[in-house]
């Protein structure tokens, strides 16, 4: 009988450390799983944040002639042109993009009937 009994003394801590074992992997593996969806969760908003970096980058990331302060064209406004009168036409432009441009050619229109002096060029 106390054989017996000295089992179920032994059986018995046993038991309950096998419990608080699984108790604790229970609770260690639950801590792992919310944390790994915190992490994931993370990535993904700093993936969202990243894309929304580029897309601002690229706007900058691009020649910008669309800036009326430095870029336009100034010209002789009349209604009127006599024969032999010389038009003036003062292209401006600055590229205020982030990079630079190369072989950058613009078109104006000239009026009817306009013929464009090559002295004057320049």
């Amino acid at each position: 009988m106390s054989n017996k009994l000295s089992r179920k003394k032994l059986i018995i801590p046993v038991v309950v450390i096998a419990c608080i074992v699984a108790a604790v992997s229970a609770a260690w593996s639950v801590w792992a799983y919310l944390d790994f969806q915190k992490a994931e969760a993370l990535k993904e908003k700093i993936a969202l944040e990243e894309e929304k970096i580029a897309l601002e980058e690229e706007k900058y990331a691009t020649p910008n002639f669309g800036d009326k302060e430095f870029n336009y064209i100034k010209y002789t406004d009349k209604e009127i042109i006599v024969p032999g009168q010389l038009l003036i036409y003062d292209i401006f432009y600055r590229n205020t993009g982030k990079i630079e441009v190369k072989d950058f050619k613009t078109e104006i229109g000239i009026p009817e009937n306009v013929v464009v002096s090559q002295k004057h060029l320049g």
